[in-house]
């Protein structure tokens, strides 16, 4: 319950292993013979664990609903239903791609691991144990199932599937289990477990030295990119200001500027009305963000020009200042700083392919 307030998707993990112990077989303990007296224990376990989860979870509900009218937190919808539905979004091409995404990023996080986790899903049910232990291969099964209707994408590193990451480590040990099982000799198993122990060290110092690169690389950008862009804002816009931006994360907490979110990550209004344009079809969130805008006029907007090619060129927006760096965090590798001149106007909604943020 705690972890969903975290990752939504973890409420599935909840409620996997709720289904799974109310159909696991009853066994009474032998202080309690009668069956009902089984039956009656039983229930209220079940119940006393959907009330602790609902519990854990329900505060953040109820702050989603006091805060934006909706259930699930802001980011929810921002990375999720509004970009599948986004004009130009190929939502088949990342259902496509994303299980094979899957098993490249598991051999990102350790070679041997993700070599084996096929295997492991397989031979997770020959193993001694397993039936009580079903959620350890059902769970990264119910999480792909969701992602592939809902949220088919990994972002940097496949760092939204973080939860899976123990239970991919315990599957990809089935085989090695399995195999282990099956000798006999003790100089042998102990030699093949020794064999697993150097296989799975060694691919996780590999990882880690890949994992290191691209980490420095990326905070590199972030320094050099929304830190440096953060500073200028604190230095050069007055301090009433009001700054909307694609990437709110360090412009705003080092420009200390109020901030609109053109994400929508941080504006449960932006939301809403994405959501209600998604309600009547493809979604062409540069027209509602633009008819946002003159609803709540920034004086500033600080924009990839890759993720609103045609906002950028409205006559109301005066481009001032640029940071450069090649990017490898998502966006160009241009953020600009635009002067709002005027008012800002709507755009003409028309068919566009605008690149996934």
């Amino acid at each position: 319950g705690l972890a969903a307030n975290a990752r939504p998707e973890l409420a599935l993990l909840g409620a996997l292993v709720w289904m799974l112990e109310a159909w696991r077989p009853a066994v009474p303990p032998k202080a309690m013979a009668p069956a009902t007296g089984a039956r009656g224990g039983r229930a209220a376990a079940l119940l006393a664990f959907a009330g602790v989860f609902a519990l854990a979870i329900l505060p953040y509900v109820l702050f989603s609903l006091a805060t934006s009218g909706r259930p699930l937190p802001n980011t929810f919808y921002a990375k999720s239903l509004i970009p599948l539905a986004m004009i130009g979004s190929n939502v088949n091409a990342l259902r496509r791609d994303y299980l094979p995404g899957m098993l490249q990023w598991g051999m990102v996080d350790n070679l041997l691991a993700g070599f084996l986790l096929v295997p492991g899903l397989v031979a997770w049910w020959f193993r001694r144990g397993a039936r009580r232990a079903a959620a350890v291969a059902l769970w990264p099964l119910a999480f792909w199932a969701y992602a592939l209707v809902l949220y088919p994408r990994h972002f940097n590193l496949s760092r939204y599937t973080i939860p899976l990451v123990p239970f991919l480590a315990l599957l990809a040990m089935g085989p090695v289990d399995l195999l282990v099982q099956r000798v006999r000799a003790a100089t042998w198993r102990a030699a093949l477990r020794g064999a697993a122990y150097l296989g799975f060290a060694l691919s996780a110092w590999r990882s880690h030295r890949i994992g290191e690169q691209m980490y420095a690389a990326q905070v590199e950008n972030i320094l050099r990119m929304q830190v440096a862009m953060g500073e200028w804002v604190a230095a050069n816009l007055p301090p009433g200001a009001r700054v909307a931006t694609n990437d709110v994360g360090a412009i705003t907490w080092y420009g200390r500027r109020y901030c609109i979110d053109t994400a929508g990550l941080v504006n449960s209004d932006l939301i809403a009305d994405e959501l209600a344009a998604r309600r009547r079809g493809p979604v062409d969130v540069e027209s509602v963000l633009a008819e946002y805008l003159v609803a709540h006029p920034p004086d500033d907007c600080i924009l990839f020009p890759s993720w609103y090619p045609r906002l950028v060129r409205a006559p109301w927006l005066r481009p001032t200042y640029r940071v450069r760096f090649p990017n490898v965090t998502g966006g160009d590798d241009s953020l600009v700083v635009f002067q709002v001149v005027g008012r800002p106007a709507a755009l003409p909604a028309r068919a566009i392919t605008p690149r996934l943020p």
